[in-house]
């Protein structure tokens, strides 16, 4: 009989999946979507009589939004 030290924590996992779970995350994976601040992309136009804003924020409607 063998006796074989086993990390019941790294089961199945080699070094390479360990790198790539870690630097596959964002910061709020790490500490949470409380303390996370995420920021739409924005692109911001100016007309003759207006100013044209087009947001990259996936699942809102437009009448969830507000300018102040």
């Amino acid at each position: 009989m063998n006796i074989v030290k086993v990390n019941p924590f790294l089961q199945g996992r080699n070094f390479s999946n360990i790198i790539d779970e870690v630097f596959n995350r964002s910061i709020s994976d790490f500490v949470g979507n409380d303390f996370a601040v995420t920021n739409p992309s924005v692109n911001i136009s100016e007309l003759d009589d207006k100013f044209v804003l087009e947001l990259a924020e996936p699942g809102l409607e437009k009448k969830t939004l507000a300018l102040r």
